[in-house]
């Protein structure tokens, strides 16, 4: 109500950004970083132009960046928020529709919006391996998603029989506690080295 959603986004973005220029995580095999755009975010009618002075100060290449979208953003489906997302896949960044599967998110938006990757909710994940139903028809989801081009990421993967399950039928990538919980930004490198070393 504040508004101040658009500073704090922004302030992550320039963390993100600057953790990927003053640190070794793309030498460790990190090829993407996720970053989070609130609903508001997506209206500012200068959003491109925001991100873009961002991403140049700290000289990140666009291609690593990858913007997840809420469905809150996503039912806003009309030709302004079109054109917004738009401009930032124009500038080289990849879209993200975060939390597929929660209850509001329909195949539509994959059809209206430039997204490249998709994220299935961690309600549904968890689903799928408890009820066959939910993985059949997850199964064929996925199907569909990847005649439409689109990557698909499994949230909430706690088990290694989720993610079993998942990669079966199509899932590109996982993330869930049965990879790590989430942790401070020495802490991570830390990981990422240990990982590493580790091969």
């Amino acid at each position: 109500k504040s508004g101040q959603i658009v500073e704090i986004g922004e302030s992550v973005l320039g963390e993100g950004c600057r953790m990927v220029s003053q640190s070794d995580i793309l030498k460790y095999g990190i090829t993407r970083v996720h970053i989070n755009l609130s609903a508001v975010q997506c209206m500012q009618k200068d959003l491109k132009e925001r991100v873009q002075r961002i991403v140049k100060k700290y000289d990140v290449d666009p291609n690593v960046l990858y913007f997840e979208i809420t469905e809150t953003a996503a039912l806003h489906s009309d030709s302004y928020l079109t054109e917004k997302l738009k401009g930032i896949t124009d500038a080289g960044f990849k879209l993200i529709l975060d939390d597929y599967g929660s209850g509001f998110a329909t195949f539509g938006y994959l059809l209206h919006f430039p997204f490249s990757v998709v994220k299935f909710d961690k309600e549904m994940v968890w689903q799928a391996t408890e009820k066959e139903k939910t993985l059949i028809a997850l199964n064929y989801v996925v199907k569909m998603m990847k005649a439409l081009g689109l990557e698909i990421v499994a949230e909430g993967v706690e088990t290694n029989k989720q993610a079993e399950q998942l990669k079966e039928i199509g899932c590109d990538f996982f993330q869930g506690f049965l990879y790590a919980k989430p942790m401070q930004e020495e802490m991570f490198l830390a990981f990422l080295k240990d990982k590493n070393r580790k091969g």
